[in-house]
């Protein structure tokens, strides 16, 4: 197999341990000496002090336990007896291990008189970050495969271990998943049932009668492409006397080789009754699907989930830790001809990628899947609505690929970027736009409080300037109709600040408006322009057409047109006294089908050629509400001063 050869190059590098001789009555001290730490270690009453203790604790947690910041291996020898004639010179069994990761606190090795093979504990501790590697040889048996390096050697376990920087240890061979004991077998079969699937290992838990005829049998050869027998491992319960009879728990493992469909089939059927027509008791069936280069094995009914970075396609950094509270979380649902739902499932993802078994998937439904995030477990990552890959396979199982991106604080639209847009469209929802929505919310969470609010909005103007200095003095940008973009916004700004350099603009506005009245003359609809919330319009011996706007011709390029230098604005008295009200302005020209602002107006006195001789007056502006004209009136006399019919269509 495999792993065994891999083991055999990493033994090489291990340094020989001889097992101490059998005595049946050895007593394990409560505190032992430990030479590579040069202190007294306290064993916990977990740890085996003679042959009861040693097989309670290989029926409970086989070869391997990891607890108080100590590991604990416990190895099943067998007696030593005369072979061949004699006794052999060596030793029977030797362990070899990894110097200098950890140190060895106990040796040990328990047996009685009636037992058929002892039981070595051996018991390590912790000492530098590293990998820690151990096995068990059996000293009297030939190996071709180790011959090279040990001769008349096989290797009967091998176990390996992660030592972090905290000096926690992770059991990492396959026994860190796999049972290898009666109870850890009996949790397995509960949680994964009979069969299963780990990475590209196809798993059946089968159990058997001892003393009987039955035995599970391969039902086909035709698996051979895609699949190759792996491993065979006992988890029977173990006694000091063999019994006579009881039932048996066997592992059976096979390893994908290559990609494609397979199915392996167990039959449990008399083995003496050989091609009888008479049916198996029992059958275990995987349907499988070989993915990944061999590196991912499907069952019918189980579904593959990656959370993919959207730029690069690799699978993101998840890591869900809490036991308590959930994480992403994948959400089953079939919609049926009555528009109801069909058993709706909700499976909390524990790893990235993750293979989630749903057996109650059928072949006659089309399932759709969706994610959400109960958590932090995604860090900067967004989900992305419509970005999901969806592949149903022929054995019913599926693969699903959810697109995400990372995003940095501030980007509520989920583009990737912090810029004006994310600002505008963070404004727009917090005014309950019927249309504004936020696509990652939690980068709006600038105040960290889990509330949306004003003092958000705050921060991330802030932010803005702070990361984008050039738009420290850069208008505000309205659009209420969602058309305006990025590029657009950015070139509007860029124009602004070329055409009047050290000109503070923040006191004005753009208004985007599908039914500006110059609208006609360019490619899209033109922007009001607002001076502290006052509208600014031009007038005098302009062309009628002529206003204070700005706009973007067919290329994209912003076309700006202020009539004056910002800087004259300062001079104009946006609070006159003895001002109509706006109720009054309407009630005069009896247009309550209006809606109605405050303007400023420029009469040029000359031309447009001389902007600096004007006279500016504040005005009210009453605007149809059909949107076929609007009016000027003066804001004291209540004199007309101009009308404005519009030229542009309707917009949808």
């Amino acid at each position: 197999m495999k792993i065994k050869k891999t083991a055999a190059a990493i033994i090489a590098a291990m340094t020989a341990i001889a097992p101490l001789s059998l005595n049946t009555y050895v007593l394990t001290p409560t505190a032992v000496f430990a030479e590579e730490t040069g202190d007294y270690t306290e064993l916990p009453d977990w740890i085996p002090t003679d042959f009861e203790t040693a097989l309670e604790f290989r029926n409970t947690y086989g070869a391997t336990h990891i607890q108080d910041g100590l590991v604990c291996l416990v190895f099943s020898e067998e007696r030593e007896c005369e072979r061949n004639g004699g006794k052999k010179d060596e030793p029977h069994y030797s362990i070899y291990k990894t110097d200098g990761v950890m140190g060895q606190l106990k040796d040990d090795i328990y047996g009685t008189e009636n037992s058929s093979s002892d039981y070595e504990v051996v018991v390590f501790k912790p000492l530098e970050s590293g990998v820690f590697e151990i096995s068990l040889i059996d000293n009297w048996v030939k190996s071709s495969s180790l011959e090279s390096e040990f001769g008349y050697v096989r290797y009967l376990t091998y176990h390996t271990f992660s030592v972090d920087e905290d000096k926690f240890v992770t059991e990492t061979d396959r026994f860190s998943w796999m049972p290898d004991c009666v109870t850890e077998y009996q949790d397995y079969v509960k949680k994964n049932g009979e069969v299963s699937v780990k990475d590209d290992l196809i798993v059946f838990c089968l159990d058997s009668a001892a003393g009987t005829p039955y035995t599970w049998q391969q039902m086909s050869t035709g698996f051979g492409n895609h699949a190759e027998l792996y491993e065979y491992y006992d988890c029977s319960r173990e006694t000091e006397i063999p019994l006579d009879g009881g039932t048996t728990h066997l592992m059976k493992v096979f390893k994908a080789t290559n990609d494609g469909y397979v199915t392996i089939g167990l039959e449990y059927r008399d083995d003496l009754i050989g091609e009888s027509d008479k049916p198996a008791e029992r059958s275990l069936i995987a349907d499988c699907v070989v993915l990944d280069d061999a590196k991912t094995v499907l069952l019918s009914g189980s579904v593959k989930v990656t959370l993919a970075d959207h730029d690069t396609g690799e699978p993101i950094a998840y890591q869900h830790t809490s036991d308590s509270e959930s994480g992403c979380l994948l959400f089953r649902e079939c919609e049926l001809d009555d528009d109801c739902f069909e058993n709706p499932a909700i499976v909390d993802l524990e790893t990235n990628p993750c293979v989630v078994n749903f057996k109650d998937l059928s072949q006659e439904h089309d399932y759709s899947f969706h994610l959400e995030n109960a958590d932090k477990s995604l860090g900067n990552y967004t989900l992305m609505p419509d970005q999901t890959s969806v592949v149903r396979y022929d054995n019913n199982s599926y693969e699903l690929v959810f697109r995400l991106r990372e995003s940095v604080s501030g980007d509520v639209n989920g583009d990737g970027a912090f810029n004006i847009a994310d600002l505008v469209a963070f404004k727009r929802w917090l005014l309950g736009t019927h249309d504004a929505e936020l696509v990652n919310w939690k980068a709006a969470d600038l105040c960290s409080d889990g509330k949306l609010n004003v003092f958000d909005f705050c921060l991330m103007r802030r932010l803005l300037v702070k990361n984008y200095p050039e738009l420290k003095n850069a208008p505000a940008i309205r659009d209420d109709y969602g058309k305006v973009t990025d590029k657009q916004r950015i070139a509007l700004t860029d124009t602004l600040s070329k055409m009047y350099p050290g000109v503070d603009m923040s006191d004005f506005t753009f208004e985007y408006s599908p039914d500006h009245p110059l609208s006609y003359r360019f490619s899209d609809p033109c922007f009001y322009v607002y001076y502290k919330g006052v509208l600014v319009h031009g007038y005098g011996d302009l062309d009628e057409t002529d206003n204070v706007f700005a706009a973007f011709d067919y290329k994209g390029n912003p076309i700006i047109e202020l009539l004056i230098d910002p800087r004259k604005y300062e001079e104009v008295d946006v609070d006159p006294e003895n001002m109509l009200s706006e109720e009054e302005a309407i009630s005069e020209w009896m247009f309550s089908t209006h809606d109605v602002c405050k303007v400023i107006y420029f009469d040029h006195i000359h031309s447009s050629k001389e902007p600096d001789r004007y006279d500016a007056k504040i005005a009210y502006l009453l605007k149809s509400k059909n949107r076929d004209s609007e009016m000027i009136i003066d804001a004291v006399t209540g004199e007309e001063i101009e009308f404005i019919p519009y030229y542009v269509p309707d917009v949808d």
